[in-house]
């Protein structure tokens, strides 16, 4: 959004007592981001490219013909304090005695077509030639090239050309404004915070000074001929005309096109600048019709019917929809509510009566309107974000007093308001020990009230506990009492909250938030771990799920971006983008976590969101150590992965879970469920080579993805219990076996939680043999055992009945046979 300078300083009380004269705009830039209003560029503006920088005004004093060149002279002019330049001229008005543009050698010249460009001293066929005599279009000042400018011939020589053309200079803030503050979308909503700013931190009172519709005629004014009628009040919740007569179109004086040109405004004609204007100036869109244009002297506010068509004024003949807001006459649709008007009641150069409008409509059928034509047009991104309903009848008058004054429209008619359902300001209540408890810092009384009076809250009551303040209409983001807090800590400055010397800390009082809680848990235990937390967009390319059937993809319809068009369907593809991009920079090993959703049609529902906690893992995540047995230096990613999947779960509270062989999910192999007895879990995968390929990843990737509603769902409640170590020694036993080839270890750590074997404490595997000397179809295992008593030191007798029960649930359920 653009902000000019020397507009936005209209509304400041600039002068009043101990207010300054004036302010830089650098100062200016400087408050608008310390209070939200981030100023990311400040640039000059002159409404004639260049300013006509070092162009002096020269009279001629000869002409004669060019030697070489038949379509050339050459001219002796004056310049002032007796100084005479010889220049080589081609325009054919040029002769002795005219007052005429002169450009010195160094100026930068700026025509109207093609790029800048510097003047130098030169030799044109062999004569010298000190300087140009220049053409409108050579410097920016219309599209005449039939010869060179003739100044009136009271122009002095040697004099600045801007000493006889005005020139308009500004400077314009960029500002990047975010979707909640719309209150901030015009020159007035900029100069209310920094108004509002000044005053709080010099303790100044000065009001914003918003231009006076005191003159607008209230009395002695007729009936409106014209009607206004609303038969959608739920799209239209308010809508304004009045019907100025005897209008004379024609162009904007300078001041108003250069305060247009200076915000990337076009001119066009009065009338319609003046919407603009008025639209910059305060936020309130508005739309001038062509009276004479409007069938049976009736305004009716409706949906667009079956079959309808409107040429607008793009010259665009567009088909309507029916649920086009539309602004019509007794027979026509003459204007896409609050979007873009239609060509045959625009405003002509012939318009003498005018019908000028000023309305609010409801965000939701204006965003869906102008998405459905492609129509972003400024109107309609005020209208989206919601504008100030109280002020249309302000904007109403102001911009008719304006076509008073500058097109010589007659205001003889009553204005039109019709409002159907009057809406009520809502009210919050802000205790003042909140605002310090969340703010940091204690505020007194006479800070707070004057601050958000002048933010344009009304303060209904007061006293030692509490606020109860009015909102007022143009603020739709505050509706708590935070939003409150947030309004006084950005005008006060965030960098005004102190740092104590000590924290203390207040024990909550409320219950533990179980979820937010848990994933500090788990990602608190991932970054120990050496993962880093990434976030991707869940708009994706559907080139990346060519693999997925169409019915588990969610498509946009009105997507910005053809890249772009589809809601992700599964957090994989996304995380190896990622991955891929820091492989290519050699940033590796790569290990990512993310928390995130994905989308699906739901044939039930429409759509289903689904919350997972997705992690990545690219490259042997710890260096392998010289020492380490050559058997061992193999990518052990997916056995690190598995060991932080079974982390994850039980910090989660998750206590019996296991590991499944799995298939069916596109892009794994191999693949794992993670499951509960009662549900699946999530999944362990390693992605496949084609995958890899495709998109451009570097093997081998391990990839863990938990959903998150059921790892919450699953998540047991234990009380932490301590207790004393024990003392006593633990014994180790390991057993070697011989077991089928396809039994996954899962089913023995299965039968091992279940065996019940007294005096077990915990197991681990040890190694595992496969070798032709081995019976066919068959593997070695060893499995070390360790023994504990919570009281005493075991016996032999006592472990070796324990390891018997255990071999024999083995030997039952699994056929192992014991290696001797």
């Amino acid at each position: 959004m653009k902000i000019a300078y020397r507009w936005l300083l209209r509304y400041l009380p600039l002068g009043l007592k101990g207010w300054p004269s004036t302010l830089n705009a650098e100062e200016i830039a400087r408050i608008l981001t310390s209070v939200g209003l981030e100023v990311e560029q400040l640039s000059s503006f002159s409404s004639i490219p260049g300013g006509l920088e070092g162009l002096v005004v020269g009279e001629v004093e000869a002409v004669w013909k060019h030697p070489q060149a038949d379509k050339l002279q050459l001219t002796r002019v004056h310049i002032g304090n007796g100084q005479s330049l010889q220049i080589v001229c081609g325009a054919p008005n040029v002769a002795v005695g005219q007052k005429v543009v002169v450009a010195l050698p160094g100026t930068t010249l700026h025509p109207v077509v093609g790029e800048p460009f510097q003047l130098k001293k030169t030799k044109i066929r062999g004569e010298e030639s000190e300087g140009m005599l220049c053409a409108a279009d050579e410097i920016g000042l219309g599209t005449d090239h039939r010869g060179i400018l003739v100044l009136d011939p009271s122009a002095e020589p040697g004099a600045p050309l801007t000493r006889y053309i005005e020139v308009f200079h500004d400077q314009v803030f960029e500002i990047g404004l975010t979707p909640n503050r719309m209150d901030a979308m015009s020159h007035l909503g900029v100069a209310r915070d920094l108004c509002a700013y000044i005053n709080h931190h010099h303790q100044l009172r000065g009001a914003l000074q918003w231009p006076d519709t005191g003159a607008f005629p209230e009395t002695g004014l007729e009936p409106s001929p014209i009607r206004i009628q609303i038969e959608d009040p739920d799209a239209c919740l308010r809508y304004a005309g009045l019907l100025i007569e005897h209008v004379q179109i024609g162009p904007s004086p300078a001041w108003l096109q250069a305060a247009l040109a200076s915000i990337g405004v076009k001119p066009i004609n009065n009338v319609v600048d003046i919407t603009n204007y008025v639209l910059h100036e305060c936020g309130q869109p508005l739309h001038a019709f062509n009276a004479d244009a409007i069938a049976g002297r009736e305004v009716r506010i409706r949906k667009a019917r079956s079959g309808e068509h409107l040429l607008t004024l793009d010259g665009k003949d567009r088909a309507l929809h029916p649920e086009d807001l539309m602004i019509c006459d007794a027979k026509e649709p003459m204007c896409i509510a609050g979007v873009l008007g239609g060509t045959h009641s625009g405003i002509q150069d012939d318009t003498r009566h005018i019908f000028l409008e000023s309305a609010v409509f409801h965000p939701r059928f204006i965003r869906q309107t102008s998405l459905r034509h492609g129509l972003r047009t400024e109107a309609a991104l005020r209208f989206e974000k919601g504008v100030d309903i109280t002020r249309v009848p302000y904007a109403l008058k102001r911009a008719a007093l304006l076509i008073q004054e500058l097109a010589g429209g007659q205001i003889r008619y009553q204005p039109v308001d019709v409002y159907p359902s009057p809406q009520n300001q809502p009210e919050v209540r802000l205790k003042k020990t909140y605002l310090t408890a969340l703010s940091g810092k204690t505020y007194p009384d006479e800070q707070v009230e004057p601050l958000l009076q002048d933010l344009g809250f009304g303060l209904i009551s007061s006293n030692d506990q509490e606020w109860i303040w009015r909102v007022p209409p143009f603020k739709h983001d505050v509706r708590q009492a935070a939003d409150l807090v947030e309004e006084i800590m950005r005008i006060d400055g965030l960098d005004q909250i102190p740092i104590p010397a000590q924290i203390t800390i207040t024990p909550a009082h409320h219950a533990l938030r179980v979820r937010e809680n848990l994933r500090d848990t788990l990602s608190s235990f991932l970054v120990a771990q050496g993962f880093r937390e990434i976030y991707t967009n869940s708009i994706s390319s559907s080139q990346l799920y060519t693999v997925y059937p169409e019915t588990q993809v969610v498509h946009l319809l009105n997507h910005l971006n053809a890249a772009l068009d589809v809601l992700r369907p599964s957090m994989l593809e996304n995380g190896l983008e990622c991955v891929a991009y820091n492989q290519h920079h050699r940033n590796e090993p790569v290990a990512f976590f993310e928390f995130g959703k994905t989308y699906h049609p739901d044939g039930h529902k429409g759509y289903q969101e689904r919350e997972f906690l997705a992690i990545w893992l690219a490259g042997d995540h710890h260096p392998i150590w010289w020492a380490e047995p050559g058997n061992r230096q193999k990518p052990r990613g997916w056995f690190f992965m598995k060991g932080v999947a079974e982390n994850l779960l039980q910090l989660s509270g998750v206590h019996r879970f296991q590991f499944r062989p799995a298939s069916g999910r596109p892009r794994l192999r191999p693949l794992m469920e993670i499951s509960t007895p009662e549900k699946s879990l999530g999944m362990l995968g390693a992605v496949d080579a084609e995958t890899c390929a495709a998109l451009d990843v570097q093997p081998p990737v391990y990839y863990v993805a938990l959903e998150w509603e059921k790892l919450v769902e699953a998540r047991t409640q234990h009380q932490i219990t301590y207790q004393e170590i024990i003392p006593y020694p633990v014994v180790r036993r390991d057993i070697s076996f011989l077991i089928d080839k396809q039994t996954p270890y899962a089913r023995i750590e299965e039968i091992l939680q279940n065996s019940r074997a007294p005096y077990l404490k915990e197991w681990n595997l040890m190694d595992v043999f496969e070798s032709e000397k081995l019976d066919p179809g068959k593997k070695s295992c060893t499995i070390s055992l360790f023994f504990q008593h919570p009281d005493r030191t075991l016996t032999d007798e006592d472990v070796e009945q324990s390891l018997q029960r255990i071999v024999q649930h083995l030997g039952d359920q699994l056929q192992i046979v014991l290696r001797k």
